[in-house]
């Protein structure tokens, strides 16, 4: 719990945005099924801009999902940082 409250005091805004990121990844993830489900379940019908719209949530996806784990990934070695910091003096 302590480091919990560490990360969030050192830098919440990076915390913040990383879960918006990861959300959006997340809800990004959660349409593209729900496309490709729309798209396979009537294989005569294919509904206009299925190409576009896939591609669209495809790249939100991706770009979301990795600015997440670059964010968290930099909020922790900002971590590992300060704590060294604090222990040397």
């Amino acid at each position: 719990m302590r480091l919990i409250t560490f990360l969030l005091r050192s830098s919440w805004i990076t915390v913040a945005i990383a879960s918006l990121a990861g959300a959006l990844s997340g809800a990004g993830s959660v349409l593209l099924i729900a496309s490709i489900n729309a798209a396979i379940s009537t294989p005569g019908q294919q509904p206009s801009g299925v190409l576009a719209r896939f591609i669209g949530l495809a790249l939100i996806t991706l770009l979301a999902g990795s600015g997440s784990q670059i964010l968290l990934a930099r909020l922790a070695q900002q971590a590992i940082y300060k704590m060294r910091l604090q222990l040397s003096h």
